[in-house]
This record gives structure tokens, sequence and C-alpha cells, in this order.
């Protein structure tokens, strides 16, 4: 049996004899016989004092036996890239694409006293990447020797990609050789040698003076490699290096994002110095939060006083970040001085001391500072208006509500606030506010809004018949299915006739329906409870002994729904049949896309198409099923089951390309058999065949 290291051995000698039998990766030769291989059933796994089995040993890792193991079993799977390397058999791309496999391998297996065995290999331009790349992995002094050598003798698109290589690895051994070559280089390679550095914990200042720096997007690489060397030097117990790394830190222009990660590295190092930085960034928009959430968690000693001073000679905006961190570290001086920010003269103080206090902010505060206030504080003043609003629309002050939300529409607030208050001006339904919201029906960003806002106005009209004339018209109009469908779901509600808006965008409206049938076992999917082939919706059907009758159900709204509970009544753990047809003048390939509530079954013809048995809410074409129709009238049935709650369904035919059909003018004949059950198979086959 042998040891790990004599099988290590005896793997790197074999690719080593592949890739030499190979020839050059750039003047390709085919060798005569196979390498021979060790064999993986010379070796014991396990028994015995000299077995490969060690306790200790990571089986992710090349280097352990088990990983040695899985080379074996990986380099026997590569069957095509052996015969190319030893055969012959195989052309020079798939020959190369084979080494590049073996130097992939030895890159797992070899030992650190191989890694010079790599080095004529690193000299073949074609082999380069693939032996630079193995070379990496090899672990030892004498592979970092040999990248350190490429540094200088590799060709320049190269030697950052060696410098990667070398960060990558962590071995402190590179750390003098790449600061030498970093100052001796350009860019890239400079950068490229700094990048390394910080993977290694040397922050950039040890080699590059701060005052070399000459632009912004310098300034913020320097200190994001300073800010990654603090946190590789933080993960090594180097506290002190790290704080000190993390100080001069933010000498440095940098992105807010990066400023959130030094102030985070200072909180976990239990700096001190955290305070003194996280109070410089309370006024800065982005970084506001962080620094609040740094100053609640810091527990240097003193913390509080510090606060407390700050406060007495911070501005508005920066005395309300620092009551809030006060607030929430429980300090002795936060009642008081809550209870006088409450009364300042400064409103960012005085809405920040309400929040606090739980109490609520005056609407002028949150007008003013939503519209004037500092960027730190808008978004949020912004937000807390709208909830006032909201707030007093649900408790009846609706003509304070509707200010505010007019007052939103028309100012220069981002559009997701002023779609929120043309929403708002639509659930009160207030009929002053129609020329409002009409100016924004053309638009692009708000029509949308606007309709569904005028579609709720009109809505509350005391006028039915004005209303309905009002409706209708928005519900032609509406730039989108989702905003004509609030004006349609309005007229339903007033007990229109809306099926032919369902119709116009593909729903299918007019359905027989027959049920319901037990599911108490949850078998109801794919047990036919009649002949499910031809299902004729002008025949009684006779199950268990009892006589089921077909009734009629109409799809309204839109989405174009059938509510099989107002059908049925409420029924639980059962399921129910719906058949309807679609007349179209050719072979038409098409989609059939199906909401329901719970599982469903789909025949089309007299063939089944589709099936779901998920339990789940509604959701308008939530399966959509590629069929082929024939020209003429298509028969559709669909089994809905039911188990809780409600129970519904609604079936949209679509061309292939996603775009719903026009249903409003089709003809149907009154037999509801024809074209049913008669010629269905050659008709599908024809059908499927002229699909594209």
């Amino acid at each position: 049996m042998r040891q790990a290291p004599a099988l290590r051995a005896e793997l790197t000698d074999a690719l080593f004899a592949a890739l030499e039998r190979s020839g050059r990766g750039d003047s390709v030769e085919t060798a005569p016989a196979e390498t021979d291989l060790p064999e993986s059933d010379d070796v014991e796994e396990e028994g015995g004092d000299n077995a490969l089995e060690t306790p200790d040993s990571d089986a992710s890792e090349p280097q352990s036996p088990e990983g040695l193991f899985g080379v074996l079993s990986e380099l026997r799977t590569l069957t095509a890239a052996r015969r190319a390397v030893l055969g012959g058999e195989a052309q020079t791309a798939g020959l190369r694409g084979a080494r590049s496999e073996l130097l992939h391998l030895l890159g797992l297996v070899a030992a650190p006293e191989d890694a010079p065995r790599f080095g004529p290999y690193l000299g073949c331009e074609a082999d380069a990447e693939a032996t630079l790349a193995a070379l990496s992995r090899v672990p030892g002094a004498e592979a970092t020797l040999l990248l350190m050598g490429l540094l200088v003798s590799t060709s320049q698109a190269r030697q950052e990609r060696v410098a990667q290589f070398l960060g990558e690895r962590g071995d402190p051994s590179a750390i003098d050789g790449l600061k030498e070559s970093a100052r001796g280089a350009s860019a890239p390679l400079n950068w490229g040698c700094l990048t390394a550095l910080a993977r290694l914990g040397v922050p950039p200042a040890e080699v590059l003076p701060p005052a070399s720096v000459i632009d912004f997007q310098e300034s913020v690489r320097y200190a994001g490699l300073t800010l990654r060397a603090a946190q590789v030097m933080a993960d090594g117990g180097q506290k002190q290096a790290a704080e000190k790394a993390l100080r001069s830190f933010f000498q440095f222009q940098t992105l807010r994002y990066q400023v959130r990660a030094g102030l985070a590295a200072l909180e976990q190092l239990g700096s001190p110095e955290s305070v003194k930085y996280a109070l410089g960034y309370l006024n800065a928009p982005g970084v506001r939060e962080t620094g609040i959430r740094v100053l609640a968690a810091a527990k240097a000693p003193g913390v509080e006083e510090s606060l407390v001073r700050a406060y007495q000679h911070a501005d508005p905006l920066m005395r309300a970040a620092i009551l809030e961190v006060l607030v929430r570290r429980n300090a002795a001086a936060a009642p008081t001085l809550l209870q006088q920010a409450l009364k300042a003269d400064a409103p960012a103080l005085r809405f920040t001391a309400a929040s606090l206090a739980g109490v609520p902010p005056s609407e002028e505060d949150l007008g003013y500072l939503a519209l004037q206030g500092d960027p730190a504080m808008r978004q949020r003043a912004l937000r807390a208006f709208l909830d006032l609003a909201h707030s007093r629309a649900i408790t009846g002050q609706s003509e304070a509500a509707a200010g505010q939300f007019r007052a939103v529409v028309d100012g220069p607030f981002p559009l997701s606030a002023r779609r929120e208050a043309l929403e708002g001006l639509g659930q009160l339904g207030f009929q002053e506010d129609r020329a409002l919201v009409g100016d924004y029906v053309s638009d692009p960003r708000l029509s949308q809004a606007a309709y569904v806002a005028l579609s709720r106005i009109s809505a509350a009209q005391a006028d039915p018949e004005l209303a309905r004339e009002e409706l209708s018209e928005l519900a032609r109009t509406a730039p989108s299915e989702e905003a004509q469908a609030v004006a349609v779901e309005a007229l339903t509600e007033l007990g229109d006739d809306t099926a032919d808006f369902g119709s116009r965008h593909g729903f299918l409206t007019e359905w027989r329906v027959l049920g319901p049938f037990p599911n108490v076992h949850g078998d109801a999917l794919g047990k036919a409870f009649f002949d499910e082939r031809r299902g004729d919706a002008l025949e009684l059907v006779d199950f268990n002994g009892v006589t089921f009758s077909w009734g009629t159900a109409q799809a309204v709204g839109l989405p174009a729904l059938v509510d099989l509970q107002a059908a049925f009544g409420p029924y639980e753990d059962v399921a129910a049949y719906a058949v309807t047809r679609v007349n179209v003048p050719k072979w038409t390939a098409a989609e059939l896309c199906i909401g329901t509530d719970e599982g469903y079954e789909l025949w089309v013809n007299g063939k089944r198409e589709s099936m779901n048995g998920a339990e789940r809410p509604f959701k308008a074409d939530a399966d959509c099923v590629p069929v082929g129709l024939k020209p003429g009238v298509n028969r559709l049935m669909i089994k809905v089951l039911q188990g809780r709650g409600d129970w519904k369904f609604c079936v949209r035919v679509s061309e292939r390309a996603g775009t719903p059909l026009d249903l409003s003018q089709q003809r149907l004949p009154e037999d509801g058999t024809t074209g049913v059950g008669v010629g269905v198979g050659a008709a599908r086959s024809t059908a499927e065949a002229s699909l594209p």
C-alpha cells in the first residue's frame, strides 16, 4: 500500500510525462503509447496502520488523500483527453485543450518541490496561461519565487494577472518583491501589485505615498485598497495595525459605500476612533444611518458625554441625528433633550423629536422639510407627509388628506410619490379633483396612475348613468390593461355586463359548468368523473348515483374571472368542470393562458393539454400552454380544483408572441357540440404540422 506522498508523486510524474509525450502546446506531436497511471485498486482506502485514511484530512483540499483520489478519478473520466494526449487521435485544438486539463490537474496534486518543473511550460505562449494558473495553486515558497520572477520577465499583458495570483496565494514571502515591483512599475502593474499587497494585509501607504495620488478615481481606488488591507489585518488579529490603516482611510476621497464599510470596520474593532469618525459623517447623505448605528452601538468610555457635548455645538440637522443616537442608547440626557427639541425653532429637529417621542409631526414641518429640507431629511419627511395623509383619509379627515395629496401631485417630488398621491386622490373620490388628475393622463410617466384615479373618481359619481358613461370611456381608452381593469371592475359593481371588455383582451367569457364533484382525498386531478374526451355540455352526467346537469357561468371583470363559488356555493375539497368554445378562421398557433385558484386540468378538442396540481392563490396568466387551434370551432374544457377559500379561474387566448386575440367579434354556432369529437386526432396532427 502507498502513503499519500508516494501516490501524489506518482500522479505528478504521470501527468508531466503525458505533457512531455504530447509535445509543446505550440508544436503538437502525438505520442505512440499510453502513459501508465497509478491504479486506484492498488491503494487501500481503509484498514491497517498504514491506511491512507486520516481523520483530520479535508476532502475538499486537493493535497489530502481524499483529494488525490478525487484527482485520480477526474483524470480517469477525461477519456477523450487521454486519447488525444496519449494516443494521438485528436486534432491540435483538442490536444491543446487536453494539455490545459493536464496542467489543471497538476496544479491540484503537485508538491512544493515540483514547482521548478513548471518552468519550461511558462515559456511556451500556448501553455503559459494554463501553466500560470496551475503554478498559482502549488504551495510553497518555490512557486511564489517563480511567480515573482514572472513579474519582470513575462509580457506586460500578463503581469497584472501574475500579481493577482500572488495576492490570492496569501504567501507573505511575496510581500517584499511586490513592494519593489510596485515602486518601479507603471500602471496597470503598479495597481496590480498594490491590489495583491492589500490582499496580503499591506496598505498602499507603505508603498505609494498618498500625495502621489493625482485624481479622484485613483483616490477612491487607494482608499478601497487601504480598507481591504485593514480588513485582512483585522482578520489576522493585527488590531492596532488595522486601526492605523482605517484612520488613514478617512483622509482620502471615498465613495459612500466605502465610508459605510470603514465605519463598520472601526466598530467591529471596538475602536474609540469610531465615535469621532461617525460624528464626522452624521450629516452626510447615504452615510447618516450607518453613523447613527455605529454611535448607538459604540462601547468606548465617555461616549454619551461626548455626544451631549457635540449636541450643544451642532447645527439642527446634526442635533437631530445625535438626539436619535441618545434615544437609542437610553442615555440619561435623552428625555430632557427630547422635550427641548419638540419646542425647538428648527423643523428638522422638531420632526425628529416628534418621531422619537411617538407624537404626530406637524403638517407644516413635514411639508417644509419635504420641499426645502436637507437631502438627508427630505425622503423621510416626504414619507411621513404621505403617511399622515393616508392616516387622515382612514380616520375621516378626507379634506385634509386630499389637500396633502394635491400638494404632492403638483409638487417637485419623485414620480413614485406622485403616483401614490394620485392613487390617494382616486380613493377619496372627490369630483373636484377630476381636472387636476386629468392633467396627467397625457404624461406617460403618470398616465396609468391618473387613469386609475379617474376611474375611481367616476365610480364615486352620484349619478349612476353618468358614472357608467365615464367608466365605459375610461375602460376603452386607458393605456394599459391594469388601468382598464379598475374601470371595468367599477362597471361590474354597477351591474353592467363587462364580458365584452374581457373578450377584447382574449378572455373566454361564456362557459357551461358542471359539478361540484368530490375531492376529499385529493385524487380529482387525473380522475375522470365522466368521458372527458367528449365532455358534451348538453348531456346529463351520472356519477355515484347522482345526476349532474350543466349550468351557465359568465366571466366578468378584467381579467375576466369565473367565480365558481358564486356558481355552486361555498364548497370545500371539490372539483368542477367548465366548457367553452373558441372560433378561429384558420389554423392558429396559440397559447392558452390560465389562472386558477388551486390546480386544474385542461383539454382542447378532447385532448388533455396541461395539468397543474399546485395549491395556489389566483394569478391571471399563471400558466401559458402552447396549442394548435383548427379552423372553425374548438372546444376547451377545464377542471378546476377547490380546497379552501376562493374558487375561481380565467382562460385567455393569445398568439404565441403573447398578444391576446380579440374575441369580441367571434361567431359561434348555436349547437354546442358542433365540431366536437369529429376528426380530432387528424385535425390536431395537421394543426401541429403547420405550427412554426
